[in-house]
């Protein structure tokens, strides 16, 4: 519910792929939960260390997904060009360019 509730807040409430991003923060808090040490603490806050988990894992699947969507886009803007009879033909894709 931490995940659940924190996809809601305003930065992360337009993304289209939410329920994704929730079930990443999910899967990272447990793939995590066995790093909390309530003794490095004076008061243990689980909720806080979960919190900061789920708030990382959403940047980085922000991150993650402008990466897949940028090129995406490349590869949709330069793989078909029209020639000059209004025909489409294949146009090489350089690589290079997607780095």
């Amino acid at each position: 519910t931490i995940a659940t509730n924190y996809a809601n807040k305003g930065n992360f409430a337009g993304y289209t792929w939410k329920r994704d991003m929730i079930n990443d923060a999910v899967y990272t808090c447990v793939r995590y939960a066995h790093n909390f040490d309530p003794n490095k603490q004076k008061v243990p806050n689980p909720f806080a260390y979960f919190t900061q988990i789920c708030y990382h894992s959403f940047l980085n699947y922000i991150k993650k997904q402008n990466k897949f969507s940028k090129i995406k886009d490349t590869l949709y803007n330069n793989v078909y060009m029209l020639d000059e009879n209004d025909q489409y033909m294949e146009k090489s894709i350089d690589y290079e360019s997607l780095k």
